[in-house]
């Protein structure tokens, strides 16, 4: 289980229950804090607040619960201004994970979009810790939005149904995103734009369809290879031609001796796979899958939020032939997907 109460960066202070200098609080109502002018109010989303905490007056947390049916959700929201701390950053905020929780594994990570006066793309990652009535679920939750960032470290225990989910991502949407922008002012960090492809994960989703997609679809082998080719995969066993074919499979690249890589258009019927079970994620355009052939057994250990391109789809096929597939994905293996 992640401690939600961790200060930012893993100093060595861990956040008071008093309001400190950093806050000026009020009894029963919103908590400001100074530096951003953002006020915490006492409930948001049924979560109530429990805590308030600083490491530096640039750098708060506020800890809310939420409990109901004998299942408990813990979430610290923290708002700081980028500095050194490893944690001030996506990369080691999910290495934060790997330390706490050495045998969590990811479950999911890609977008969660929050409306706001400026729309926000965040970074949502959910990690799973133990099978059956003793699973933990820990989330994480990133924006960055330039001069300020916000992110909110959560745990779910007894974990129940998806509703839980739900809640919890109800709180994250219902927090005061237009008071942190107004705070930023010009929103320039990467929670500002939404990027035409990216790349996602979900763990339980590719597994169940790479085997159920390469047993059911049919393939040409013979007519791709007639199929016109707009890129190399620069793998090391030498180029593979990148392939384009129709709107379904729109590329294929097949390294001799291997595997064939194809990527292929899911049909939106799958699509609540990700958007609508455990590890929920934001998906409002064509979700693509980067399927692995080898006989009639597959794998799909890339998904996309928007049609990539042949560059993209290149660079992942570049990067499987080296990476031996294992069957879960550490909080180490996704920091290492994410540029810092």
């Amino acid at each position: 289980m992640i401690a939600s109460c961790l200060p930012i960066g893993g100093a060595t202070a861990a956040p008071q229950a008093s309001a400190g200098g950093a806050w000026q609080a009020g009894d029963g109502g919103p908590a400001l804090h100074r530096a951003s002018r953002v006020g915490f109010p006492a409930e948001r989303f049924g979560f109530k607040r429990v805590k308030l905490g600083q490491i530096s007056d640039n750098d708060v947390t506020a800890t809310y619960r939420l409990k109901k049916d004998g299942a408990e959700i813990s979430a610290t929201v923290y708002l700081f201004r980028p500095g050194a701390l490893p944690e001030h950053r996506l990369k080691g905020s999910i290495l934060s994970f790997a330390t706490l929780s050495p045998t969590a594994f990811v479950w999911s990570a890609g977008p969660f979009d929050v409306p706001a006066t400026s729309p926000l793309h965040l970074y949502k990652a959910t990690f799973k810790t133990g099978i059956g009535p003793g699973t933990v679920m820990d989330y994480l939750y990133f924006a960055d939005i330039g001069p300020w960032r916000a992110k909110v470290r959560a745990t779910l225990t007894n974990v129940k149904d998806v509703e839980q989910e739900r809640a919890l991502d109800g709180f994250v949407t219902a927090l005061p995103w237009n008071e942190i922008l107004a705070a930023a002012g010009n929103c320039s960090g990467q929670a500002c734009t939404m990027p035409a492809s990216e790349p996602f994960i979900s763990d339980h989703g590719g597994s169940m369809l790479g085997r159920l997609l390469a047993r059911s679809m049919t393939f040409e082998p013979a007519k791709e290879e007639s199929l016109p080719v707009v890129g190399q995969a620069k793998v090391m066993l030498g180029d593979a031609p990148i392939r384009r074919g129709s709107d379904d499979i729109l590329y294929v690249a097949t390294v001799p001796g291997l595997a064939t890589y194809r990527l292929i258009r899911l049909p939106p019927e799958v699509v609540p796979l990700f958007s609508d079970a455990f590890g929920r994620l934001t998906l409002t355009k064509p979700v693509y899958g980067l399927l692995i052939s080898m006989g009639s057994e597959g794998m799909m250990p890339r998904l996309y939020h928007g049609e990539p391109t042949s560059e993209m789809f290149g660079a992942a096929v570049a990067d499987l032939v080296l990476k031996e597939r294992k069957p879960f994905l550490s909080p180490v293996a996704l920091a290492e997907t994410i540029e810092d």
